[in-house]
């Protein structure tokens, strides 16, 4: 068995793949200028009966529309699942290979057949980038053959380092990473070159690529398997597969580096399942594209650098042509540096020129390639400086070699309703439409006092009903849970808006339509089943200004409902109809409000339907919870205190309340730790409890601590304490100045044995509360230089022995914690003071 590839192997695994017939194999790499180019020679040549293109078989009723004369790339393919979730695009363009071979095929009416695995039969997750598990690639027999000694060889794990023929050829080739070798390879020498060997150099490189880079992932390998089992299914018929370089191996007649294995997808278990049945579960589009999202900076894993070069290389039909383009592209980055307002004039400009030409005769190339080019500019243009010129020469090359192209759709191709319908709305309520794709807008709207930002924020929630991606809110500034009078909305169009606009349409013709489609699918279940799920789904209803799905909910909140709800459900539903009742929620406006009737209509909420049944109910749950020692029992009753202190009334005068202070005292006499604290926390916030009583409450906590089970209950306090108050802390930290003077007065050992326990407490906390209760806390102690020091450096400069010291104490400090909590992650800082320490004595 051979451990290494020799030049030998490599030729004659290159004959096999070109001289292959079923299929004839065209490998490329997606939006390759080289190969789009050469492709109508290629097929004029081999006259294919039919042609396999890499692309999932739900985009087929496209295809016709790529070769359409009136649509211009770059243009994508877009694939949704009926669930809205994993995206897919697939973008073309006039220098696509695939483009090329759809367009020659609609000329000669020849079939094309879209063979790669249907997006319904991937599993979610799984990609490219899938790791291979030890032993999920089946070892070949021993007798394997001469026809897959390669195969065999990477079965038997040889070491990547075995593996070099990808690394000779960049190495020959002067590169360092696999895009500049494809352009070496491929691109550079295209015009010079025969249509056939350029597709030798393409199936070289694919080769290359995947011997190096060991067996193909688990995704690669269930798609390889499904092209191989349309390729049996095509017969005796002349065929053609454009397909991406690397899978060129794994579908010849006997495959390389490549295994099949039981249960692999195959068409032929699918033959009771038509493309029609799969449409039902992928909504599919076609939208127009951009150069700025082709180019692989934007994060398109298939993308190019530079569209806008390749597209000029494309359309040259000689060395002469390509050199012109090169020569205009270099004056279109000094024109527009010139026009930045830097230094730049024709002499730049022909020195790069120069240089640019040097470059490529040093390579042996006939013409300067996009790397010529852009290393030319890096020389002549930014002179080494990575900041100032060089960044204004990067900006100069986006906007020139990247381009600002967008495609353009047939007139006559069928658009879903939705799609007109949204961009109307746009329209009309003068927001960026498509025409600002890429551009951002930040917009703060009032929609209780206008009636254009109201019909906005009806639209905006519709659509993040509908996932589609335009409008996303922004925290308003508003405290803790109390309501806002404006919104805040980050605007932008993108190229995933339109996507989910068309895979939206499904739900109906109208943005309304579409939204309550959506949300209706939550309310399929039984009534009897109902519960936070169909609450959150009627309080998106109301924000979307669906008025009749909101009366459903009410009709349900009003009936069997408070029987079998939970505590959060009920203190849910009240906190849905009361802002409902006040008009608060702008898809739900009063009848003598300012509203556009053509977004949102009045809405009053029946007399029947009120709170107090589902109040008294709530109140009925809250007494059982007097033992809890659950975290979502006290969040449960941190929203019921936060639906009283949001009622217009005062708290201690109304009969419910009574009730609900009443109880809270009882659990702060007779409750659970967790209860006790969660109490107190309330009556705080409700100024039931005066600051001063809070503080000498909590204080006897960590006083009261001075064994194991006295601790855990300090501990379990302080879980319930403060989450409910959190936002009064934040506002008067002195709130917790019993703690901090308690914490002060006792000795390391006493601090000690009660750490364990304050730490499990504020655990309850976010990592960003946390640190912001640090803060305000630190505030307080402005005389403590050593969190000065533990944090970014003092700038004064401190005694060396004292420094010394306290690194000292420090140290002693964070082991004697260590040993206490062994879980205990200790930040950089004291590592930071011991270089500070080290420095200065």
């Amino acid at each position: 068995m051979q451990s290494r590839i020799t030049d030998f192997d490599c030729e004659r695994m290159l004959d096999e793949l070109s001289t292959c017939q079923a299929p004839f194999l065209i490998g490329v790499r997606h939006h390759s200028a080289a190969m789009a180019r050469i492709i109508p020679q290629l097929l004029d040549e081999f006259q294919p009966e039919r042609i396999l293109l890499e692309l999932p078989g739900e985009f087929s009723e496209w295809l016709p529309w790529l070769s359409h004369k009136e649509t211009q790339g770059p243009v994508a393919l877009a694939g949704c699942r009926d669930d809205g979730g994993d995206l897919f695009f697939y973008p073309f363009v006039d220098f696509s290979p695939e483009m090329a071979a759809i367009r020659w095929a609609s000329a000669h009416g020849v079939p094309v057949d879209a063979f790669d695995l249907p997006i319904d039969e991937r599993v979610p997750g799984l990609s490219r980038n899938h790791e291979e598990q030890p032993g999920e690639v089946d070892s070949p027999s021993e007798d394997a053959g001469p026809d897959r000694y390669h195969e065999a060889t990477l079965s038997g794990a040889a070491p990547n380092s075995d593996r070099d023929l990808l690394q000779k050829l960049m190495d020959r080739h002067e590169v360092t990473d696999t895009g500049q070798l494809w352009d070496r390879l491929v691109e550079s020498p295209a015009v010079t070159s025969a249509p056939e060997q350029i597709r030798r150099a393409g199936l070289l490189f694919g080769w290359a690529t995947r011997w190096s880079n060991g067996p193909p992932s688990e995704y690669d390998r269930l798609r390889e398997a499904w092209m191989r089992s349309c390729i049996q299914m095509a017969g005796e018929q002349r065929c053609a597969a454009v397909i991406g370089a690397f899978h060129a191996a794994a579908l010849l007649p006997i495959p390389k580096l490549w295994t099949s294995r039981a249960g692999d997808p195959s068409i032929n278990s699918k033959t009771d399942q038509s493309t029609s049945d799969r449409k039902g579960k992928i909504a599919t589009s076609l939208i127009p594209y951009t150069f700025e999202q082709l180019d692989e900076r934007s994060g398109y894993p298939a993308g190019i650098r530079d569209p806008m070069w390749h597209q000029r290389v494309f359309e040259a039909g000689s060395i002469e042509d390509i050199d012109h383009a090169a020569v205009d592209l270099i004056v279109g980055v000094c024109r527009e540096l010139r026009n930045s307002g830097h230094p730049m004039n024709a002499a730049d400009a022909k020195e790069v020129v120069r240089i640019s030409r040097d470059l490529a005769r040093v390579r042996r190339l006939k013409t300067p390639g996009r790397q010529e080019v852009v290393e030319a500019m890096q020389l002549c243009l930014t002179q080494g400086q990575l900041y100032g010129a060089g960044r204004a020469v990067a900006a100069a090359l986006q906007t020139v070699f990247v381009g600002s192209r967008m495609g353009q759709l047939p007139a006559d191709m069928p658009r879903c309703g939705l799609a007109p319908h949204i961009e109307q709305i746009l329209k009309t309520l003068n927001l960026p439409g498509p025409e600002s794709i890429t551009q951002e807008k930040r917009m703060r709207l009032d929609p209780l006092r206008s009636a254009l930002d109201r019909a906005r924020e009806v639209v905006f929630r519709q659509l993040l009903v509908c996932r589609i991606p335009y409008a996303e809110p922004e925290d308003d500034g508003g405290f803790g849970d109390r309501e806002s009078l404006t919104t805040v909305w980050t605007l932008k169009w993108q190229n995933s808006t339109a996507a989910m606009i068309s895979l939206s349409s499904a739900r109906g013709t109208t943005l309304r339509q579409a939204a309550e489609g959506i949300l209706r699918q939550s309310l399929l279940e039984p009534q009897s089943e109902w519960g936070m799920t169909q609450l959150e789904t009627f309080s998106q209803a109301a924000t979307c200004g669906l008025g009749e799905l909101v009366r459903t909910g009410l009709d349900w909140i009003h009936g069997s409902f408070s029987d079998s709800a939970t505590l959060p459900e009920l203190t849910k539903a009240m906190s849905l109809i009361d802002p409902i009742r006040s008009g608060h929620i702008p898809g739900l406006p009063h009848p003598n409000a300012a509203f556009r009737t053509d977004f949102c209509q009045a809405f009053a909420v029946p007399q029947s339907v009120t709170t107090s049944a589902l109040l008294q109910a709530a109140l009925t749950r809250l007494d059982g919870l007097i033992g809890s020692e659950q975290v979502e029992d006290a969040r449960a009753l941190l929203d019921l205190v936060l639906w009283f202190q949001q009622q217009d009334a005062v708290v201690s005068t109304s009969l419910e309340a009574s009730r609900l202070l009443w109880t809270l005292r009882q659990f702060m006499d007779a409750g659970s730790g967790l209860m006790h604290g969660t109490s107190a926390a309330a009556l705080l916030i409700l100024n039931q409890l005066k600051k001063e009583q809070f503080q000498s409450l909590t204080a006897s906590w960590l006083d009261a601590a001075t064994s194991s089970e006295s601790r855990r209950l300090l501990s379990m306090r302080l879980t319930g304490m403060l989450p409910v108050a959190l936002p009064r802390i934040q506002s008067d930290i002195e709130c917790l100045a019993g703690i901090d003077e308690r914490i002060d007065a006792f000795d390391d050992n006493e601090f000690l044995q009660r750490t364990p326990a304050l730490r499990r407490g504020f655990q309850v906390l976010s990592p960003a509360a946390r640190r912001g209760v640090l803060r305000q806390i630190q505030d307080l102690h402005p005389e403590c230089d050593s969190r000065t020091i533990s944090s970014s450096g003092s700038s004064e400069v401190l005694d060396p022995a004292t420094q010394q010291m306290w690194f000292e104490a420090d140290q002693a400090a964070g082991q004697m914690l260590l040993s206490l909590m062994p879980d205990l992650e200790l930040s950089d800082d004291l590592t930071q003071m011991e270089s500070q320490s080290d420095l200065s004595v």
